[in-house]
């Protein structure tokens, strides 16, 4: 054998060894059949909808239990390979990039494959259709439904409505599938349920729901809810099930009917009333044809305002209301819609009404109709609306400059989030209707401003959502959400067996941590560029003249001492839910550093890839309503300074700075959010002696100190610093006239009694706009602290770039502050990306002093940012 394949052979056999072989276990008895069960790694629960496919393409799919019956002649007792295909979940991948499992198929033995829950939801099982515990009842084992096969003879069933009426839950679906003939039922199935009990385990859905079909006594097939037998051409469908009082206080259950030739062709449509005799739907009154909203539409809630009672109606998004009373409904001059258009048109014509501030002015009227998700969208593409400022069209939180286009689904008053949730499809994500977001908002109106995608199918449609508030269990906090699974519309010719055209159940724990993005308001009003006063003694916004007050943290490292660029590319998600705590916390700027070594990848050529990235973080500091102070030329790991750059002399090296700004300032300079730009944190020169080293020694494991200069060479120390500073301030100005520019300095006065600050002396720190100098008060002497920070108070606005209790008190960092409000214009902190709780939570001392402070900094954050005490 050649070396090569013997090689190949190690390098095979290595891989196989690493493939996630399925664990064999004993299984009660199942004639004949192998047992192969795929299980969530975090819960050990049966994961249904989970496709396992041999080499030679046989494919079965998991049942409710995250079961599959296998018995393949040809494939009993000896290994198999799978592999392993789910939306949202995946498997372990071996060394040559396969996603699967080994197993070897033995009858009457269980073999175990774990996957992993990529969607912040959890899938269920499936409601509908045959073979719900198909495998499992191959297998001999006991299925948690009266009926586990085939209840209603039903084969598959599109887009569900709901309602709780007369103690029991009425469930009705469109066009369904029966087993005996390719036609099946075109006029509206139903079924009931009682009512649930979110207290009783015995009416948890996650194993399912076991409804009563509303039946044909001949056949046992599901019937029609709305027969019309006298007008037999056409489908008939309902929607928008909404309970109200008649005339005598009664509760009456109404829905929208259509009556139409297929998805295009409509023959008729009106409102319907429930018959509780004939347990069927009768049109109560017709509507014209060209009534496009004067009428029930998604799914309804019932909402009262200023004493009156309304229902909404809207999908998802609601933006129809009528009074909720059985008269009202089905009066189409009852109606109102809700719109920011002062006119009707499209985006191009369409005239917004705003207001001073220029965001849109909505307001609920007759004449004209609603806006939803997919008009605003377009408005928002025209310019005529500002993303930030949208209302139905929310913002993707991993991704705040993009916005998410709803398509169906429901808003529902959470008790545990006390708040208005938002469960909804996407129409044109990564899939054209396979997107599932969660979003809230205080009013069912909106504005819903940020959205976390909750779950995905891959080229498959997962359309018309609905969440059950009814199934709502643990106070609110798990919801439960179904939609309709199919290959409709997907552009995939595959069907998935059993799954296809049926609905399936998923729950969503809303006090997951994915979903903090959503639970602040997500897109802040548009900042304004902030600049020195014309007095130079303060900060004030350039626009409206208001003075601004710093109330800041260094956004430095992670909790594992991780710089930003080492984990933003990868882990953008916590960066932007980092942005969302800091904005919680309070804060209005954040400081953030950017190494030299991450971008410039030569003396000359700046890195594209960490500029674009820069921009993003600057977008999202736009989105979240946080300034930035730009920190740049860091060396802080010396492992990722360039070799290149340490071999430079000192003129070389401050041409490289020169170019780092250029860039930086180039990309940074249209947005507001930049609150100023800090050329080097604590830049020092060289002493009376020749240094050999450009970076200080390190605090634990940084460098926080850079040398400007290793070598006086007969310059005076102000003559160096002059002409550093000159050079890079005019980089930046070369390419940004409008935002600040500092130097974060260490506080040598604060260390040496009567020391001056050499960045700031007269004819040295001119092109500066304001100074910033970094302050940890000392234990015991606060008054000191504050007597050595009065040396920077130099005729220009002054910020504590850096503070936090390390060698005093939080009591007396906070006097420190108190004291130092009649002089000084900010305060900088620091957040190391853990909350408060945990902070708490971590159980040690760093943790319950970090926790402290950040305590401490929210508490204090209103009162901070208010004009100070002068």
């Amino acid at each position: 054998m050649s070396p090569a394949r013997v090689v190949l052979v190690l390098l095979l056999s290595s891989a196989l060894a690493r493939a996630g072989d399925g664990d064999a276990k004993t299984q009660p008895g199942g004639g004949g059949y192998a047992e192969i069960r795929v299980v969530d790694a975090v819960t050990g629960r049966g994961v249904p909808l989970v496709e396992l496919e041999t080499v030679n393409g046989l494919v079965f799919v998991t049942d409710n239990a995250g079961r599959v019956a296998f018995h393949e002649p040809g494939l009993m007792n000896r290994e198999v390979f799978f592999t392993v295909r789910s939306h949202g979940y995946e498997a372990k991948k071996d060394g040559f990039g396969f996603a699967g499992a080994r197993v070897t198929p033995k009858a009457g033995a269980i073999s175990e494959i774990t996957v992993t829950r990529r969607n912040v939801a959890e899938r269920l099982c499936r409601l509908t259709g045959e073979g719900l515990y198909r495998d499992s009842v191959l297998l001999g084992h006991k299925p948690p439904l009266a009926d586990p096969l085939n209840p209603g003879k039903v084969g598959g069933q599109d887009s569900v409505q709901t309602v709780e009426y007369k103690g029991k839950v009425l469930w009705l679906w469109g066009d369904t599938q029966r087993m005996d003939y390719p036609l099946g039922l075109f006029r509206t199935a139903g079924a009931t349920t009682p009512l649930f009990d979110p207290k009783d385990a015995k009416t948890d859905p996650a194993n399912g729901i076991a409804f009563d079909y509303f039946v044909d006594a001949k056949t046992g097939f599901t019937r029609a809810m709305m027969p019309l037998a006298e007008r037999p051409e056409g489908v008939v469908w309902i929607f928008s099930l909404a309970v109200v009082p008649d005339d005598d206080g009664r509760d009456a259950l109404v829905a929208h009917y259509s009556r139409r030739k297929g998805l295009e062709a409509e023959l008729e449509q009106g409102i319907a009333r429930y018959d509780d005799a004939k347990e069927i739907f009768v049109p109560a009154r017709e509507l014209p044809l060209k009534e496009a909203w004067r009428r029930p539409t998604g799914h309804p809630i019932p909402f009262e305002e200023a004493g009156k009672k309304w229902v909404l109606f809207g999908s998802p998004n609601p933006n129809v209301r009528v009074p909720a009373t059985l008269k009202a409904v089905l009066d189409p001059e009852q109606y109102e819609a809700f719109t920011c258009l002062k006119s009707g048109g499209d985006a191009k014509t369409a005239e917004v009404e705003t207001g001073p501030d220029g965001a849109p002015v909505w307001r609920w009227q007759k004449a004209l109709p609603p806006l939803d998700s997919k008009g605003e969208r377009e408005l928002v593409k025209a310019g005529k609306i500002n993303p930030q400022h949208a209302r139905f069209c929310p913002a993707d939180a991993g991704r705040p400059a993009d916005r998410v286009v709803l398509h169906s689904g429901s808003v529902r008053w959470n008790e545990f989030r006390k708040r208005w949730v938002l469960v909804a499809g996407q129409i044109g994500g990564t899939s054209h209707l396979g997107e599932v977001w969660y979003a809230e908002a205080d009013h069912p109106t909106g504005p819903f401003e940020r959205a976390v995608k909750v779950a995905t199918h891959e080229r498959q449609t997962f359309y018309n959502v609905c969440h059950h508030a009814f199934l709502d269990r643990d106070g609110g906090r798990t919801i439960h959400f179904e939609g309709t699974y199919t290959n409709d519309f997907s552009g995939n010719p595959a069907k998935t067996p059993r799954y296809n055209y049926n609905q399936v159940l998923y729950r969503l724990d809303l006090d997951d941590a994915a979903l903090r993005p959503v639970r602040t308001a997500a897109v802040a009003p548009p900042l304004e560029l902030i600049r020195p006063s014309k007095d130079n003694t303060h900060f004030v916004g350039a626009t409206s003249g208001k003075r601004f007050v710093v109330w800041g943290v260094n956004y430095d490292h992670d909790g594992a001492g991780r710089l930003l660029e080492d984990y933003w590319e990868k882990e953008w998600d916590t960066v932007v839910e980092d942005f969302r705590e800091i904005k919680e916390l309070g804060a209005n700027v954040v400081r953030v550093h950017l190494q030299l070594g991450k971008f410039m990848d030569a003396a000359d050529r700046p890195n594209g890839a960490n500029l674009a990235r820069l921009t993003k973080l600057v977008r999202l500091a736009e989105e979240t309503g946080l300034y930035l102070d730009v920190t740049g030329l860091g060396c802080y790991h010396k492992k990722d300074v360039p070799t290149w750059y340490d071999k430079l002399s000192e003129a070389d090296r401050w041409d490289v700075q020169e170019r780092f700004w250029r860039a930086v300032a180039k990309a940074c300079k249209d947005s507001p959010a930049i609150f100023c730009y800090d050329l080097m944190n604590e830049p020092v020169l060289a002493g009376d002696a020749k240094d050999n080293e450009w970076l200080a020694a390190p605090l634990g494991d940084k460098h926080f100190v850079q040398r400007i200069t290793r070598d006086l060479d007969g310059r005076t120390r102000e003559g160096v610093a002059k002409q550093w500073v000159k050079k890079l301030t005019a980089a930046v100005r070369a390419e940004d006239d409008r935002h600040m520019i500092t130097v974060g300095v260490i506080p040598w006065a604060h260390v040496f009694k009567g020391a001056k600050p050499l960045f700031y002396a007269p004819g040295v720190g001119d092109p500066l706009d304001f100074v910033s100098v970094h302050f940890y008060p000392k234990k015991g002497d606060v008054a000191g602290s504050l007597e050595a920070l009065k040396v920077y108070e130099i005729g220009k606005p002054l910020v504590v770039e850096e503070i936090f209790p390390l060698g005093c008190s939080i009591e007396e960092a906070g006097e420190f502050i108190d004291g130092s409000r009649a002089f000084c214009d900010g305060w900088v902190s620091f957040y190391w990306g853990k909350t408060i709780a945990e902070n708490e939570k971590a159980g040690d001392l760093k943790g319950a002093l970090v926790a402290k402070w950040l305590g401490y900094f929210k508490t204090h954050a209103a009162e901070m940012t208010a004009p100070p005490k002068k």
